[in-house]
């Protein structure tokens, strides 16, 4: 995971997994964007997470 304001790196995951991936993400509420690649598995933990967000 990156912060793409300074382009450092906040954490590093162990999985790419949908569940692992969202359970991460739902520490950070405030999230304002959240960048993908093109990753079904995240994409799916993004819709779990921040259901009401954009994804770009």
């Amino acid at each position: 995971m990156i912060d793409i304001n300074t382009r450092c790196i906040v954490d590093i995951l162990d999985s790419r997994d949908a569940k692992d991936v969202a359970t991460w993400l739902k520490e950070y509420p405030n999230l304002k964007v959240i960048v993908r690649d093109e990753s079904i598995s995240f994409k799916a933990a993004i819709d779990v997470s921040h259901p009401i967000r954009w994804i770009h």
